[in-house]
């Protein structure tokens, strides 16, 4: 009851800014394992039966969850709400910008073919005329020069072609902007995880809904559930039904 206390009080400091994030897994770390503290094995003992619930079998009997806390798949069902957060936050600014879009001095210098426009072009050293056109074969000595961005199809004139810059710039800036977003909101991410972890931790620990299964049967289970590896609950340690 008292490490109930003690970790709830630091979860309240935590999120009334009073310890950081850092500070809060170092005193976490610090906590024994669930299964090793007095009040895990009072209530096993009193709630594990003499059988498996599952095969009968008598022998080697644990206590079966069923799930695991999982701090890395909290922390990324969070980050993905951010992200759809930060999407939805970019093209609110960008609608409601009345800034005129340029695509001058946006592209790459690129030679053109002055015959077929291609940007495909053989320059050579000692023959004349010095390009050569790898796609209509045309020669010549000056090249057009454009502005352009590199597609799936090749290089574009973004200054003919204003839609597909414009569309590559939206993209480009909606991931510069997520990425921004995510930076920003690292610590609020971080909390609101440590909050949900809080939770699935402390209903792990309450040992509600839990079956009674030998060793066999538990490892059949979690390993169809993805649950035969290591997971940390945020202390530092590892989860195995015990």
């Amino acid at each position: 009851m008292q490490l109930t206390i003690h970790r709830q009080e630091l979860l309240d400091q935590l999120n009334q800014g009073s310890i950081t994030v850092l500070k809060y897994w170092e005193e976490i770390k610090k906590f024994p394992r669930p299964w090793d503290t007095k009040e895990w094995k009072e209530k096993r003992k009193k709630i594990i039966k003499n059988e498996c619930d599952k095969c009968g079998s008598t022998e080697n009997l644990l206590i079966q969850h069923g799930w695991k806390p999982q701090y890395s798949a909290i922390r990324r069902e969070i980050t993905a709400k951010y992200i759809e957060k930060a999407k939805a936050s970019f093209k609110k600014e960008k609608k409601s910008s009345s800034r005129p879009s340029t695509n001058k001095g946006r592209g790459t210098k690129v030679e053109q073919c002055p015959n077929c426009s291609s940007c495909t072009l053989s320059r050579r050293k000692t023959k004349k005329p010095t390009f050569k056109c790898l796609k209509c074969n045309h020669e010549f000595d000056k090249p057009n020069i454009i502005e352009a961005i590199l597609t799936n199809n090749g290089y574009v004139d973004i200054n003919r072609n204003p839609e597909i810059y414009q569309e590559k710039a939206n993209a480009s800036g909606e991931y510069v902007f997520v990425g921004q977003y995510l930076e920003k909101n690292k610590n609020n991410i971080d909390i609101e995880a440590i909050n949900v972890l809080h939770r699935a931790h402390m209903r792990y620990v309450s040992l509600k809904g839990v079956k009674t299964y030998c060793k066999k049967c538990a490892f059949t289970e979690d390993k169809r559930l993805g649950l035969t590896s290591k997971h940390s609950i945020g202390h530092g340690r590892s989860i195995w039904n015990k």
